[in-house]
């Protein structure tokens, strides 16, 4: 089993010079540390991180190694690795943040683990993580030595592009979600690994509790460089639903939706089960009801307590019975067409012409309606938030209500439908009709080889129109090697320009 350490890091030399002071040392244990920091970042969604910290779990740690923390700590006094500054550990929250110092951050070099116990523990650990897919087998089955990307050209890209983004600060990437400029050293090193993994074919397919989402390299690695990806010689192409957190917020706003959902959960489920007819809607959302109930059973940790899930419900129901179908009716028509973002950009102008509002605020601007905590509204950063608001009054009232209860529910609300409907419903039913077409997910998108792209669309619009009652938008996204040129073209004309 090989792990991934930094360039230039020999650790059994470091260990001899610097003896561990604990008796329990083992270095394989160490070097595992080491590799967890190195590449949670490729199999974890990069948001997911805090300031390029990487959150090492105390509960899988302790699981796999036992005694970890003096191995943590001889880490830190050797130089190696630092903990976050400022954040700590908080319950519930996050776990402790690590990074490697600077001199340690060019990852590449490959370390044989030996420690039989160990090679077991992970061995199961991985087990039960690629279990977690055992539903989606029409999914995983896709992942074999046919999934091929161009590592030659990807990694000549990455030098270019990193060189430039190095040289000239003002060419280097923003992050939306986090509202910063990204690091182009880190963006260069974790792609270097995401390409290494994906040339080996080492792939790590994983469901998360909490929303059900699939991940695997596809979805963790960066968008760009899936251009260079092929499958059995085949060029491939996504399927991508626009704006589709919006998008499925447009079943939030049915009452219709949450009347089911109140009867489902008030009356016997063996009744319900047993005559499903009588419950509204039962054809199109029992399943759905069932699903999420199920899951939001799961988190009762995170909102609290049940009840609090039909006190939601009910809540939804009475605000709903008493509003307009009609005042929803713009929100929809933007959301529907793939225009939301646009359209917000040219309000915020017109309400604020001082100032040159541009798509990433209008994104901004949604992402803080819809996942910001309520009391954010109010605070100097929360400008395109409120100018959301006045414009969408009443949606904006909708969302604010569903996170009363919990400031995560609506996430976890709209990726549970997202997950369900994309994997559970619409994969699914491509597996079945047409099985001989590779396919892949990438969250809010299917992704399949040229050439199938207009089943894939077809039966995405067939079915969100079953569930949400209104057509989306879909964008045909085709990956083409020479989006990296061109993307390295457009850096350079930046540059002259």
């Amino acid at each position: 089993m090989h792990l991934i350490l930094p360039k230039g890091l020999d650790l059994h030399a470091l260990v001899a010079t610097y003896p561990p002071s604990f008796s329990s040392f083992k270095v394989d244990k160490l070097a595992y540390i080491l590799h967890a920091v190195a590449t949670i970042p490729v199999y974890t969604k990069k948001s997911e991180l805090i300031d390029d910290y990487v959150p090492l779990s105390s509960i899988i740690l302790n699981t796999l190694l036992g005694n970890y923390k003096p191995h943590l700590n001889y880490a830190i006094k050797m130089g190696l690795l630092q903990k976050h500054p400022t954040i700590k550990y908080q319950v519930g929250e996050h776990c402790t943040l690590y990074q490697f110092t600077e001199s340690y951050r060019d990852f590449g070099a490959v370390y044989n683990l030996k420690d039989f116990v160990l090679r077991r523990k992970l061995n199961s650990f991985y087990a039960k993580l690629k279990a977690t897919t055992d539903d989606y087998k029409y999914l995983n089955k896709w992942f074999t030595k046919k999934l091929v990307i161009d590592s030659d050209l990807v990694l000549a890209f990455l030098e270019e592009e990193w060189f430039l983004k190095y040289s000239n600060p003002h060419l280097r990437d923003y992050s939306i979600v986090k509202q910063k400029v990204k690091s182009p050293f880190e963006q260069y090193v974790y792609s270097k690994l995401s390409v290494q993994f994906l040339e080996s074919h080492r792939y790590l397919c994983k469901v998360d509790s909490k929303v059900n989402r699939y991940h695997s390299n596809l979805t963790n690695m960066r968008g760009l460089l899936r251009n260079a990806i092929t499958y059995d010689g085949q060029p491939m192409v996504a399927v991508d639903l626009s704006n589709s957190q919006p998008y499925l917020s447009l079943l939030l706003l049915q009452l219709d939706f949450w009347e089911g959902f109140l009867e489902y959960l008030t009356r016997s489920k063996r009744q319900v089960l047993k005559n499903p007819e009588n419950v509204k809607n039962s054809y199109k959302y029992i399943w759905i009801y069932m699903k999420l109930e199920a899951r939001l059973r799961n988190l009762e940790k995170d909102i609290n307590k049940y009840n609090y899930l039909i006190m939601l419900v009910k809540m939804m129901v009475s605000h709903l019975e008493t509003r307009d179908e009609g005042v929803f009716e713009r929100y929809r028509k933007e959301v529907c067409q793939g225009t939301l973002y646009s359209y917000l950009e040219r309000v915020f102008q017109g309400e604020d012409p001082q100032r040159q509002w541009t798509r990433n605020d209008a994104k901004i601007a949604v992402l803080q309606a819809f996942f910001s905590d309520n009391r954010f509204l109010h605070s100097e950063e929360a400008l395109p938030k409120r100018l959301f608001k006045k414009e969408f009054e009443e949606v904006y009232e909708v969302l604010r209500l569903v996170k009363q209860l919990h400031k995560t529910l609506l996430p976890i609300l709209l990726q549970n439908l997202e997950s369900l409907l994309v994997l559970e419903v619409i994969a699914k039913r491509l597996s079945k009709e047409y099985p001989k077409m590779p396919l892949f997910s990438i969250h809010d998108s299917l992704v399949t080889t040229v050439g199938h792209e207009a089943v894939v669309a077809r039966i995405i619009q067939e079915e969100l129109v079953r569930y949400i009652g209104f057509a989306p938008h879909l964008k045909i996204e085709y990956w083409k090697s020479e989006e990296l040129t061109l993307h390295l073209e457009q850096l350079k004309e930046r540059l002259r320009g």
